[in-house]
């Protein structure tokens, strides 16, 4: 009987340590990092915000699950684009910001055409995991 307890309470102390390790400072990174992701999405088309200030490394052991369900599916990333070096095996994306503004029509000009170029792009936010657990997150600038 007193093993079926000790069994019980070390089972209890693992969860309770697991929860404290990757819930309450985890969690709580996640969703002001939800809720920065949603007003930086929600902003004009064009806009480029500068990225959240949450501290990125809090969120280490969370799993792919826990994620896709504050952020939501990370980007689909063109197999022509340079690779996201995440530095693990699987690599996700997602887009800090709303969509790019409409380009400008060309216009004709005496001698040629004026048209209207995009530079750069939003911050994007990489996360790298490793059997089920993010272990890599970092913001990327575009150029």
């Amino acid at each position: 009987m007193w093993r079926a307890q000790v069994v019980w309470a070390l089972g209890l102390l693992l969860l309770v340590s697991t929860a404290d390790a990757f819930g309450s400072g985890s969690i709580a990174t996640l969703r002001t990092l939800t809720s920065d992701f949603s007003n930086a999405r929600s902003m004009p088309l064009g806009s480029r915000p500068s990225p959240s200030a949450v501290d990125l490394d809090s969120l280490r052991g969370l799993s792919p699950s826990t994620i896709r369900d504050s952020l939501g599916n990370p980007d689909k990333y063109d197999a022509g684009w340079p690779p996201l070096d995440c530095g693990a095996p699987l690599c996700w994306c997602f887009t800090y910001g709303p969509e790019p503004a409409p380009l400008d029509d060309p216009v004709e000009i005496p001698g040629g055409t004026i048209v209207s170029i995009r530079t750069g792009g939003p911050w994007l936010l990489i996360l790298g995991f490793k059997r089920g657990r993010l272990v890599t997150a970092f913001w990327r600038g575009q150029k």
